[in-house]
This record gives C-alpha cells, sequence and structure tokens, in this order.
C-alpha cells in the first residue's frame, strides 16, 4: 500500500494499489479506517513531488470533504494535468498542425476518462454507503424479532397457565367435596347405669371405664358415673 508510484504510469494503477490493499486487509479481518487509508494515498503521491499544487489545495479541504471519492477525483484531474504539461512541454515549437488536432483529441479522451473515473469513485463511495446501511436495518430488525419472539412465548406460557386454573367448561363451577355424614354405631345400647371415663354415659352393659376396650390418653380406670374423674360427659342426658 505504501510502494512508490511512478507518476508516468496511469493514476489508474495507483488507484488499484491502493483499493486491492484495503480489499485485502479487509479478507484478513484486520480493515483499514477511512482517515487511514487517505493518510496513505496522500504521502505516497506527496512523496513524487509531482504533486505539490493539487497537496497543497488537499489539504485545504475541510476534514468532512477528505474522504476516499474526493481524493480519487482531486488527484485523477491533478495527474492529467501534469500529463498534459509534459505533453505541451515535449512538443511546444516542434508539431505539425496535424499533431495538434492529435493532441487535442488525446486530450478530450483523458478528459473523458478522468471523468469517468471520477463518476465511479462517487459510485462506489454511495454504494458502499448504502450497504452499510441496509446491513444496519436489517441487523435492528433481527434484534427486534428476536425481542418479539421472547415476547410471544413468555404470552403463550401465560395463556396455558390460566387455562389450567379456569373451571371446568361444562359446568362452569369447580365442584367441591360434599361431607359424607358419620355413620351411628350399630352396636345395640340397653339402658344401664354403666360409665367409661373416655366414651361418656351411652355405653353397653359390659362397656366400663375398667373394661374400655379403645381408652384415650390419659384415661382413668376408676371412673364411675358418681366419681367421673374429669372424664368424658358426652350423651350424658341421653340415659
Amino acid at each position: 500500500m505504501k510502494s512508490g508510484y511512478d507518476p508516468n504510469l496511469p493514476i489508474e494503477s495507483f488507484i488499484d494499489q491502493i483499493e486491492d490493499c484495503v480489499a485485502l486487509a479487509d479478507a484478513a479481518a484486520a480493515p483499514y479506517s477511512p482517515a487511514q487509508i487517505i493518510a496513505i494515498a496522500y504521502n505516497v503521491l506527496f512523496s513524487t513531488g509531482m504533486f505539490p499544487d493539487a497537496c497543497r489545495d488537499w489539504r485545504r479541504r475541510p476534514l468532512i470533504q477528505q474522504n476516499w471519492a474526493t481524493f480519487k477525483v482531486d488527484f485523477a484531474l491533478a495527474h492529467q494535468e501534469l500529463r498534459d504539461s509534459q505533453v505541451t512541454s515535449n512538443q511546444a515549437g516542434y508539431q505539425s498542425a496535424n499533431n495538434a488536432a492529435y493532441d487535442t483529441a488525446s486530450y478530450d479522451i483523458q478528459q473523458e476518462t478522468a471523468l469517468a473515473i471520477a463518476n465511479l469513485a462517487t459510485a462506489t463511495a454511495s454504494d458502499r454507503s448504502t450497504v452499510a446501511s441496509l446491513t444496519a436495518t436489517i441487523s435492528n430488525l433481527s434484534t427486534e424479532l428476536t425481542l418479539a419472539n421472547a415476547k410471544l412465548v413468555h404470552v403463550t406460557a401465560e395463556l396455558a397457565s390460566l387455562r389450567l386454573a379456569m373451571p371446568s367448561p361444562l359446568t362452569g363451577i369447580v365442584p367441591t367435596a360434599t361431607p359424607r355424614p358419620k355413620p351411628k354405631s350399630t352396636v345395640p345400647h340397653v339402658p344401664n347405669t354403666n360409665y367409661c371415663w373416655t366414651h361418656g354415659y351411652r355405653v353397653n352393659s359390659t362397656h366400663t371405664s375398667a373394661t374400655c376396650p379403645r381408652p384415650s390418653e390419659g384415661h382413668q380406670t376408676a371412673a364411675t358415673r358418681a366419681n367421673t374423674m374429669g372424664g368424658s360427659t358426652i350423651t350424658k342426658n341421653d340415659t
């Protein structure tokens, strides 16, 4: 990229030299910045000593105008002026009218070539700007799509949870368990004067505190009707 440049060669060869190196650096994932590209190209042309006016005019340009597309246009025109001045110096006083006509035609072709290079540079810069803008837009859309998908997954999970919590669609009412009545004892009871500390007054003729088959904690085997000893009073009024 920093190789010397021979002003006697077409300016296109120098532009290709710079842009080929930029493309190679991009492919190697070590790209040059726009400022680095322009600085390197300027130093190579400045070192030739053949473009003093163009270099001076370039330095005077506002920074916002110092881009690669403008650089190529400015120095393509400067190179053309250099070639024209060399042709004029070499042929002054020695060219016939036919040669003059030939030089005019050659100059026109060179001017058209320089203009074509300038237009190509402008179009290239515009295309790169468009591609960069499209790339940024695609990146933003991809991010928004990822966020939208995440929200959709979250909403779907919430709907599934709400459906599980809803009552049956057939009845609209969540059924509740109906308490079943406690079955009554089927043991026949014959009125007697027995008493049980755990089961109270209504017990069969063989059931007393002393003979209780299912005593509770703290059961007093000596309890009687006359001395319940703090025992159960269940069914007292039924006897």
